[in-house]
């Protein structure tokens, strides 16, 4: 999966967590920007909301933070999948490696 397809499903299926972590980055970004923004015009509110540039680096940063969370909810996947009723016995962590 690459990182819009990953960015595109924890909008999708995981949006509150992706929404609250989002708006932290936006904001931690945000406080560390001087006068300038990293595009290279004046950083105002209303400029950052819009800058194509800025909200690429957030939903970047926004998708490394939640990558803990994604691999978590794949490994949950792969133990139901992996579950008795296939397999004939209950997954192990020796399973997941």
């Amino acid at each position: 999966m690459n990182k819009l397809e990953r960015i595109e499903h924890l909008k999708t299926h995981h949006s509150p967590t992706w929404s609250s972590t989002r708006r932290k980055v936006f904001d931690e970004f945000s406080d560390k920007q001087t006068m300038f923004c990293c595009c290279g015009k004046l950083a105002t509110g209303l400029h950052e909301q819009n800058c194509r540039k800025f909200n690429s680096k957030v939903n970047n940063e926004t998708a490394e933070r939640l990558k803990d969370l994604e691999s978590t909810i794949e490994k949950y996947d792969r133990m139901s999948f992996m579950s008795s009723e296939a397999t004939g016995r209950y997954p192990t962590s020796k399973d997941l490696e």
